[in-house]
């Protein structure tokens, strides 16, 4: 099979596209190339000549502003963004957002009329900003929209809805997203997918178009675009009729249904520029900014997600804005909750393509991963990365194909530069020298923002250091103090289990198998690399006895997925099963601050505590993100800046996919964990069980007392688990047969020793 069918090359694609449009009218201007709507992972082959790409800059907010509630161009050419900062305002702009004066109003006034939830708002064309603010009635939504006008002066309107004829329907008046049209039209919707025109003299609401399926919208000149899970519905603003179906747009959705979500209250993974020329769409998703002449065949790419930003599928994008043909403003919500204002500018001088490429292989797609590749392409525009990813998990590629393919090219000088080595026969390339010593960068961060020592010593071979994770996390028991002790060993625990001691939490065959592995499998060989059968075997037994004792189900998953193959981590720790009474023992991973915080709130309640799982044998951790950098590449600066991203501060400290290595980082979101809710008591959550079992969980910020006691733990986890993707796909087959019966755990035992001693050995 070829290289290009056993992996799904995502940056460096369509990059011949970013050949910038001196007009844009009719969006096909000097032989630019013309794409697909941007679907991710099309073959296309890489333009090395030509001049002239958008760049990206990221602009100051104005002084004090926390939140971009909408951003837009006014009719006289000025951009205009309505804001929060300690208090509402809107901005104005006259050099693109590169500076910005806070338009004079009473702000007594302004904290008055937008006072409520707010749930979407947007600037007209003449500098009015609007907000839905929604509010209830006992348990009836009720909305109103704050009205900012030009001249300062502020005031609130109740939005009058027309009768429905279902007077029982709650979320007519749930209001959740707002639009100006170019004519200045007020545009809003409400979770039934219903779309109304409101005047902003009276409140009234005219009911323009509906479909259930609606998520969202956005506007396009005077045209409405519906997005569904289907597709995208096309609807006159001024009267609601409907238009002419544009098959490009709703095949983009068609052929990637997460360009559908809704990711928080205004963020989406798509949006729509209001600016058009000569029946012009522009928007923008992960794979860049677009322009699409409706009743065409085809939407050119104007930018290139994967060189910057955009191409981050951590963030979720707030407002498109065309300034002129050369200059786009984009406002975002990135991963750790932040809002971020970013300029893109035509740079005729620029490389159509920049002249060097980095390229970076992984088994699987990460969204901290793609976060990392958008923060070093952010500082780095004379380099692309070439991110490649072996199992693009459409394509029934197994990690053994891809693994094998990889190794062809290495072995044929074709090798990528960078190395994410999670799943990989890493230790097979240290003895082959495929890796090289990174030790010294490695020093580089240990110095400037310190590291766990406990980590970097677990990869330290002869003082070199050939891999290294830029985050981890553990396995824990958590329970009584009783069954905690019993945690520290397969044996103890299968023991406690089995004489009626306590239950497991509930979770399926895999995630129990995986979830055992990753806290057992770091003795499982010696120091020559060999598997012990012996040791296989017990495992295998105890596992057996666990899982006889228990009460299965299909809730646990270790990942999850958004984007097509893009994978967060998941912990399978499950403390609110503990509360709710459903096993008096959990184990499982952990693997971010906001899962700490639900597991020290939920010890509180039930008097629980918790400690490092299978800490008899090895004190083990799981790396995620372990990256080395060939021993071969003609690119070892741009790799090594690549490596400094991937275990910097700014990436490590986005809470999510384990903790970071980098201590910086982890104080960082130690502080966030003890401040999350500010002087506040903490918020209440409900939890419910489908047994009917119902109580409230209080989540506080986590004491100094509390945050020690784990990070101890972290420290003293000193042995890697196995991350051999081969290896645990082995072992997951036949430990699934123990399990169900099948096969013996000697059977299955000898059955992996034969099948991994021959893989190890290759």
């Amino acid at each position: 099979m070829s290289r290009g069918k056993k992996r799904k090359r995502i940056a460096g694609l369509l990059l011949a596209a970013a050949v910038a449009v001196v007009s844009l009218g009719g969006c096909g201007a000097n032989g630019e190339k013309e794409t697909d709507a941007g679907s991710a992972g099309t073959e296309s082959e890489v333009s090395s000549g030509g001049m002239g790409r958008y760049l990206e800059t990221e602009l100051s907010l104005p002084e004090g502003v926390e939140t971009i509630y909408a951003l837009a161009k006014l009719a006289d050419g000025q951009a205009a963004m309505f804001a929060y900062g300690g208090g509402w305002g809107l901005y104005r702009s006259e050099d693109g957002g590169e500076s910005w004066a806070k338009q004079e109003a009473d702000d007594a006034k302004l904290a008055s009329v937008f006072e409520g939830y707010m749930t979407g708002a947007s600037i007209s064309p003449d500098g009015t900003a609007a907000g839905i603010l929604v509010d209830y009635e006992g348990e009836t939504p009720v909305a109103a929209v704050g009205i900012l006008n030009p001249d300062g002066t502020a005031e609130r309107k109740e939005l009058i809805l027309p009768e429905t004829g279902d007077e029982t329907d709650a979320y007519t008046g749930l209001m959740q997203k707002c639009a100006f049209d170019t004519a200045g039209n007020l545009l809003v919707q409400n979770l039934n997918g219903d779309l109304f025109s409101v005047d902003l003299e009276t409140g009234n609401c005219t009911f323009l178009a509906g479909d259930s399926s609606i998520q969202y919208f956005g506007v396009a000149g005077e045209q409405i675009l519906a997005v569904t899970s289907d597709g995208i519905l096309l609807f006159d603003s001024t009267d609601g009729s409907s238009l002419s179906e544009d098959a490009v747009l709703s095949d983009m959705i068609q052929a990637d249904s997460s360009l559908a979500d809704v990711l928080s209250d205004f963020g989406t993974v798509l949006a729509f520029a209001r600016e058009t020329e000569e029946n012009a769409v522009f928007y923008v998703n992960h794979d860049g900014l677009f322009c699409h002449t409706q009743g065409g065949s085809v939407s050119e790419q104007l930018i290139n997600g994967a060189l910057n930003t955009m191409g981050d599928s951590t963030v979720s994008f707030l407002n498109l804005v065309m300034l002129d043909s050369e200059h786009f403003l984009l406002s975002i919500i990135d991963a750790s909750g932040q809002n971020r204002l970013l300029k893109y500018s035509y740079d005729a001088q620029a490389s159509a393509v920049p002249e060097t490429e980095l390229r970076v292989y992984a088994l699987e797609d990460s969204s901290y991963l793609r976060q990392a590749v958008s923060a070093y392409q952010k500082n780095h525009q004379d380099v692309y990365v070439n991110l490649e990813i072996g199992m693009s998990g459409g394509d029934g590629v197994t990690a053994e194909d891809a693994i094998q393919a990889l190794n062809t090219d290495i072995l044929a000088g074709d090798g990528p530069d960078v190395l994410i080595l999670d799943g990989m026969p890493a230790d097979s390339y240290i003895e082959k020298g495929v890796l090289a010593d990174i030790s010294s960068l490695v020093q580089e961060i240990a110095d400037s923002d310190g590291v766990f020592e406990n980590v970097r010593k677990a990869y330290e071979k002869d003082g070199a250091i050939y891999q290294f994770p830029a985050k981890f996390y553990v396995t824990l028991v958590n329970g009584t103090a009783e069954a905690v002790a019993a945690g520290a060993s397969v044996e103890k625990l299968a023991s406690y289990i089995n004489e009626g001691q306590a239950s497991l939490t509930p979770q399926n065959d895999e995630t129990l198998l995986k979830t055992f592995f990753l806290a057992d499998s770091a003795q499982w060989t010696d120091e020559e690399g060999k598997l012990n059968e012996n040791i296989i075997r017990n495992w295998l037994e105890q596992l057996k006895v666990i899982y006889d004792a228990g009460n299965w189900d299909d809730t646990q998953q270790y990942y999850s997925y958004s984007g097509g193959a893009v994978t967060d981590l998941l912990g399978t720790l499950s403390p609110v099963s503990v509360l709710t009474g459903e096993g008096e023992v959990s184990y499982g991973s952990l693997v971010d601050m906001t899962e700490l915080l639900t597991l020290a709130a939920a010890d509180k309640q039930n008097g629980m505590t918790y400690g490092l799982a299978d800490s008899d044998g090895a004190k083990s951790f799981v790396p995620y993100m372990l990256a080395g950098i060939s021993s071969s590449t003609k690119q070892t600066e741009a790799a090594e800046d690549f490596l400094r991203t991937l275990f910097g501060k700014e990436c490590g400290s986005v809470d999510g996919n384990g903790f970071p290595v980098n201590r910086a980082a982890y104080d960082a979101l130690c502080e966030d964990a003890q401040s999350r809710y500010g002087d506040d008591e903490g918020i209440g959550i409900s939890v419910s069980t489908d047994d009917g079992i119902s109580l409230e969980l209080n989540l506080e910020n986590l004491t100094e007392a509390e945050t020690a006691e784990f990070t101890a733990i972290l420290e003293q986890a000193d042995a890697p688990a196995c991350m051999d993707r081969v290896v645990w796909e082995i072992v997951l087959e036949q430990g699934k047969a123990v399990l169900s019966g099948d096969v013996t755990a000697e059977q299955a035992a000898s059955e992996i020793m034969q099948k991994g001693s021959l893989y190890l050995a290759e």
